[in-house]
């Protein structure tokens, strides 16, 4: 079954006056703007919306957390080497920490040290459907056919099965290649050590993403200290600013356990979503899936697109994702919950007249 996406947050020039503009252009102005608070955000006309995107998972805690936004505008004078030690004590196979602005910036510095240790200079991405699915064959094809050239096999664990996780860390081993995880949406949120503490399987490098920083722009490379060595850390760094975000980001997480609270508020937004569907008669159109602090609405693309649209129209940022922030509490589930049961019969009402291609556009 095709899973939905959230489409990805780019600056865009402004619509025509009499075009509606849609549920990603409005909620990508309103990220630009950051004038959020806790579990909502304000589009540019100063309305709030319930944020169930939250920055595609870049915001952690929820929008304009206090002690993050008065980190963030005071820089403490040792942030950087505070951040890393507070990721080192989170993540048991981080012997050492580079920071930098981006997650591809990193990425790429992942690349360079695979490359200069081994003396190969390929890399093998799996695809997010291979990693869902846990298509281990298609893996060892890929390093059997490349294995003079190869690495680095890079994973985004998002929704990997353990024993997948576990089969690739066996291959890299036996092909000498190093494994990265990217892990810009796991990070955090499937478990305080990302999807490797999830799932017992470390990487011999890891990039977590700007949900270190509460949506700063910081990203961390960790993992073997020979591979770290071999890092190219020439590259731009993230500023004070973001580090000191990342700090009290990271305290905050830790103390509140923010990976099983998001989890318990996934799981629950997960099954009323599912009910619903159920009720509405739509389940066999638009299903629920994911790990339960990120799941999507998964099935017809215009049907999921159309229901983004309606919740828009109630106050609500989905674009088919349920990606919550530790802001997200009881009463913002309720409210999640109503405006899915304004909505869903809306949609299956146009369906029924034959609307939903049009309605979706």
């Amino acid at each position: 079954m095709a899973r939905a996406q959230t489409r990805p947050l780019t600056l865009l020039s402004p619509p025509p006056s009499r075009r509606r503009w849609s549920a990603a252009e409005t909620y990508a102005r309103a990220c630009l703007a950051r004038s959020g608070q806790g579990a909502r955000l304000r589009d540019e006309r100063g309305r709030p919306f319930l944020d169930l995107c939250n920055a595609d998972g870049a915001v952690l805690l929820g929008w304009g957390e206090l002690a993050v936004e008065t980190a963030a505008a005071e820089p403490a004078r040792h942030c950087e080497a505070e951040a890393a030690e507070r990721l080192s004590s989170l993540v048991p196979y981080a012997e050492a920490v580079l920071f930098g602005p981006s997650v591809g910036g990193l990425l790429a510095d992942a690349l360079t040290a695979a490359a200069r240790t081994t003396g190969r200079d390929g890399a093998f991405f799996c695809d997010d459907a291979c990693v869902v699915d846990g298509d281990l064959a298609q893996v060892q094809r890929g390093l059997t056919e490349n294995a003079s050239a190869l690495a680095a096999v890079v994973v985004r664990p998002l929704d990997a099965p353990g024993a997948f996780l576990a089969g690739v860390r066996a291959l890299c081993d036996a092909f000498g290649a190093a494994l990265i995880f990217e892990e810009s949406r796991t990070a955090l949120r499937v478990h305080r050590a990302g999807a490797g503490g999830l799932h017992g399987v470390h990487p011999d490098l890891t990039v977590f993403g700007p949900s270190i920083a509460n949506g700063h722009p910081a990203a961390a490379l960790m993992g073997r200290i020979d591979l770290m060595r071999a890092a190219d850390a020439g590259g731009a760094s993230a500023s004070p600013h973001a580090l000191s975000a990342a700090c009290a980001t990271l305290e905050r997480a830790l103390e509140a356990d923010a990976s099983q609270a998001l989890n318990v508020a996934g799981a629950e937004i997960a099954a009323e979503v599912g009910r619903l569907l159920q009720t509405a008669g739509l389940s066999e159109l638009i299903s629920v899936e994911g790990d339960p602090c990120w799941s999507v609405l998964a099935g017809d693309p215009a049907a999921c697109d159309l229901v983004s649209e309606l919740l828009l129209d109630e106050g609500v940022f989905c674009l088919g994702a349920h990606v919550p922030s530790l802001a997200m509490g009881e009463a913002e589930v309720a409210q999640l919950v109503r405006a899915y049961e304004a909505v869903l019969p809306r949609a299956a009402a146009r369906m029924a007249r034959g609307r939903l291609r049009a309605a979706a556009r």
